[in-house]
């Protein structure tokens, strides 16, 4: 009965758990808001996963075709999950894997423009051609991109990549698309003509386009719609194959090798439960033995069993599905807070969208990619234990009907019994130690894929950027499969990973483990908290600046949602650690006085908790008290009364203090905001504007002062959970001490408990004479059981090597293929360099004959041109000279007719003057003859 006593902290610890999650889960799920004007859509097509949130403990709704989608709601696509949305707007989106979009709005020009928010993927957009009306304005944006139609009353299809917050690329297949750098303030849009493909980088300024051929745009369309679902005409772009010359190929980049992928499993085996072994007692009246590897000894005592009279092989069956059940509880419970950590990211990335918040958006992907691969390996264990626990039904068939439960139940309450507390611990440890271990491998796993999709983004090339989806495809495939990546210069990791595979011993193989996990390296440096109150208030800040006003204060409004659950996840992770600590504290403990202090100090833990989800706490409590009460009540009809109060406390839904907001299939409030196109208010009408506009004022100052007090309410829990976390420390510290004299006193009663059994060993000699015989035949059974063991494991071995030998003879296979597929297109190309190059010399030699008949028959005609233009310069020259002569000729008679009428002018002259002197001569005379 002792047993069962202590057995009870156990289970109120996991009912702590189950609380935990729960109330960690409300209100992180994300919600449509009711701020603009809803739009919906309809889906018309789903392969593989497509989701949007769901209600409560960040589950997920799977989409079906028929289900309808609503502004502002995430839509998110898996691994191989494709969508294909019909939206009232007259659009059709088509998602790719891995993407995540929603829809809201903006105002623009006076009007509200619809905004398709890509925050990572693949995305098609294409007017539905089953309207014949323009559609409405609206735009894809992106964390660095924003597209646009050119005219709404033409038809588009287009392509929009996103790998990473930085870099964007647009492929126009048909129509005029504007796109514009967001980040390069005051940049001018580039439109881009059908055919045609840029890619926006973060800070530059403008890209030249790129054509794209036909076989490329197929490419694209592949991974970003579900075959046969949304056509295409390509007509318009030209065929790589029928182009004149081939491509100028860009310049090669360099390139890192391919990792080396491992199985997990061999890093970190995750539960040690084949090499369980169960002993049959020593002597008559003691404990049966069981062994587990590199854990210790667990003695179950006579009393549990002696009731229905089992067998070690029975009791073998019983421990293995109670510690399968222990590691399924802790694995289940980790997928889920996963799947709430998973919400939480994806809520950041809505706000981080809509704020243009990009280095947010990079680390919510970074951690998203972590997520998703510790997301695939926790299913993958998870179902690798039931497969175990299925196994193990065949077994349990043999125990009686009445013992089943039972048996389990009493051998799960000596588990936590005081002599076996040193293997709880260390196996409970190792479930955690195991987890943790995965995580930092998932880590590694994550900087891998977040590389490939940052070289990706960078890639600009569609030839290459094909290749390169396929290989994070592939990448992300294999991880899913739990693979774990190694670095092809890493030589000395793979050669420790096949030695871990091969070995038998299981401590040796722990020690192996150990050293693969210290070279892989330890854990990465934590960033400042993505959720941190300085980072939660910048978003806020940035969220004032949406172009929307009227969608500003229920964005506000969700966001501060965001920060209550983020300091309820808080407070709960401090309040979990502390009641693990002093669970831990009360199972290690030997004094009952101090072990019922403990286990009150785990009840003084309770508010905290409560204050996190009202009514929720004291309800567990109830329910653990009602499960401790069953556990030690013999009584049947007691026991019925019991079960039926239990079964009605788990039916009734839990008091919230935190309510979700409106359901996600709930249309948005077309009321909750005015239209921008509502007429002007009368006249009448403007004093109760007046006074619901001060009443507005009035509510938005109380909701200030609400979030003052919210946040020193955040600070004040931030303060306690420091002071928790120094508790802890201490704690800790008090803890090792005491572990330490523990230690000590367990060597010194180990060797008193040796001096007692050298004496009873002594006493006891003439008695296992007799039943050294029995002892023999159990041996040799035993040895014969494991032997049958050895063989079947290393036939499952054989069979895992063969199974990994044929992945890696396929693989190698593909590899071929696309080597082969390579090697066949690189011929190809050379044959058609070669058939165009013949067939280019033969068009020059052709064209180079025609051009000397052509200079020839020049030349001819410019001779005979020049010879009759030489005859004609001749006469020309012959004619100018005759009428050159002719008019000396006349010059030389204009000449003598001159030169006579100078001399006669002369002759005159000179015969005047004669005269004028003769007629002075005689008046002379005639003067001289007067005097």
């Amino acid at each position: 009965m002792e047993s069962e006593q202590v057995w009870a902290p156990a289970r109120g610890w996991r009912v702590l758990i189950s609380a935990f999650f729960i109330f960690v889960s409300l209100g992180v799920v994300p919600q449509p808001s009711s701020a603009t004007s809803e739009r919906t859509a309809s889906v018309e097509a789903v392969e593989g996963q497509a989701e949007i949130p769901g209600e409560g403990e960040g589950a997920q709704e799977p989409l079906r075709v028929g289900h309808l989608v609503s502004t502002w709601q995430t839509v998110t696509t898996g691994q191989d999950g494709k969508l294909l949305l019909r939206w009232d707007l007259g659009i059709v989106s088509s998602q790719g894997a891995l993407s995540t979009l929603f829809l809201s709005s903006r105002a623009a020009n006076g009007g509200e423009v619809q905004d398709f928010q890509l925050v990572e993927g693949v995305l098609r957009v294409s007017t539905d051609d089953r309207k014949s009306s323009p559609t409405g304005p609206y735009s894809v944006t992106t964390p660095i991109a924003l597209i646009q139609p050119v005219s709404s009353a033409e038809p588009v299809d287009f392509i929009v990549e996103t790998y990473d917050p930085s870099s964007t690329v647009v492929t126009v297949l048909r129509g005029q698309v504007e796109v514009k750098n967001l980040s390069v303030e005051g940049a001018a849009g580039r439109v881009v003509q059908s055919c045609r493909s840029v890619q926006i980088k973060e800070g530059k300024a403008d890209t030249q386009p790129l054509e794209v051929y036909a076989e490329d745009a197929e490419r694209l369309m592949t991974a970003a719609t579900i075959p046969g679902s949304l056509a295409a005409r390509l007509d318009a772009c030209p065929s790589r194959a029928a182009a004149a010359t081939p491509p100028v190929e860009p310049p090669m980049t360099a390139q890192p090798a391919p990792p080396h992928y491992v199985q997990e499993d061999y890093l970190y085996d995750p539960y040690p439960f084949d090499d369980i072994r169960v002993y049959p007692p020593p002597t008559a009246g003691a404990g049966i033995v069981v062994f587990i590897p590199t854990i210790g000894e667990w003695i179950i005592p006579y009393d549990v069993y002696r009731t229905w009279g089992v067998g070690p092989d029975l009791i073998g069956v019983c421990v293995r599905r109670m510690l399968l059940d222990q590691a399924l509880y802790y694995d289940h419970y980790y997928w889920n807070y996963y799947r709430v950590r998973q919400a939480e990211l994806y809520r950041m990335a809505y706000f981080g969208q809509l704020a243009r918040d990009r280095g947010t958006l990079r680390r919510v992907l970074r951690e998203l990619d972590d997520l998703r691969i510790r997301q695939d390996w926790m299913a993958r264990r998870i179902h690798r234990l039931e497969h175990r626990v299925r196994d193990l039904a065949r077994e349990e068939g043999r125990l009686p009907a009445r013992a089943r439960m039972n048996l389990v139940n009493a051998i799960a309450s000596n588990f936590d019994g005081q002599k076996n507390l040193h293997v709880s611990q260390k196996f409970r440890q190792g479930l955690r130690n195991r987890i943790e271990a995965q995580g930092r491998l998932a880590s590694l796993a994550g900087q891998e894929v977040f590389a490939l999709r940052s070289r990706l983004s960078e890639e600009r090339d569609p030839l290459r950027r094909a290749a390169m989806r396929n290989e994070l495809t592939d990448a992300r495939r294999v991880m899913a499969e739990g693979k774990m990546p190694i670095p092809a210069k890493d030589r000395n990791m793979t050669t420790l990973v096949n030695e871990i595979s091969r070995e038998q011993d299981p401590r040796k193989r722990e020690d192996l483990q150990r050293q693969a996990l210290k070279q892989l390296g330890g854990p990465q440096p934590s960033q400042t908290d993505l959720f941190a109150q300085e980072n939660l208030n910048k978003l806020q800040r940035e969220l004032t600046r949406y172009p929307n006003p009227r969608a500003v204060p229920q964005l506000e409004k969700q966001l501060t949602e965001l920060k209550q659950a983020v300091e309820t996840r808080r407070t709960a992770d401090a309040t979990k650690d502390k009641v693990d600590l002093t669970l831990s504290q009360a199972a290690e403990s030997k004094d009952p006085e101090a072990r019922g202090k403990l286990l009150q100090q785990i009840k003084q833990l309770a508010p905290p908790v409560a204050a996190a989800g009202a009514g929720l706490l004291p309800r567990v409590l109830e329910q653990q008290r009602l499960q401790n009460q069953l556990a030690v009540e013999d009584d049947r009809r007691k026991r019925e009364e019991l079960q039926r109060r239990l079964q009605e406390g788990l039916k009734k839904p839990p008091a919230l203090a935190i309510q979700p907001t409106e359901p996600t299939r709930k249309p948005p409030d077309k009321t909750s905001l005015p239209s921008a196109q509502q007429p002007p208010q009368p006249a009448d009408q403007i004093l109760r504007t007046e006074q619901d506009r001060q009443r507005l004022q009035e509510q938005r100052r109380q909701a200030d002062q609400m979030r003052l007090q919210q946040e020193d309410t955040a600070r004040k829990a931030a303060e306690e959970r420091r002071r928790l976390e120094e508790l802890k420390r201490q704690e800790a510290e008090r803890a090792q001490i005491q572990r330490r004299q523990q230690d000590e006193a367990a060597r010194q009663a180990e060797q008193a408990r040796r001096q007692q059994e050298d004496s009873a060993r002594k006493a006891a000699q003439e008695r296992q004479k007799l039943e050294e015989q029995r002892r023999r035949e159990a041996e040799r059974a035993q040895i014969q059981r494991q032997q049958q063991e050895q063989a079947a494991r290393q036939a499952e071995q054989a069979r895992r090597q063969q199974e990994q030998a044929a992945r890696q003879a396929e693989q190698v296979r593909r590899q071929q293929q696309e080597q082969a597929q390579r090697e066949q297109l690189r011929r190809q190309q050379q044959e058609q360099a070669a058939r165009q190059a013949e067939q280019a010399r033969r068009q020059q030699q052709d064209q180079a004959a025609r051009q000397a008949e052509q200079i020839r028959r020049q030349q001819q005609q410019q001779q005979a041109a020049r010879q009759a233009d030489q005859a004609r310069r001749q006469q020309e020259q012959a004619a100018r000279q005759a009428q050159q002569a002719q008019q000396l000729r006349q010059q030389q008679q204009q000449q003598q007719a001159a030169q006579a009428r100078q001399r006669a002018e002369e002759e005159k002259r000179r015969q005047a003057e004669q005269a004028r002197r003769q007629q002075e001569d005689a008046a002379k005379q005639a003067e001289r003859s007067r005097r």
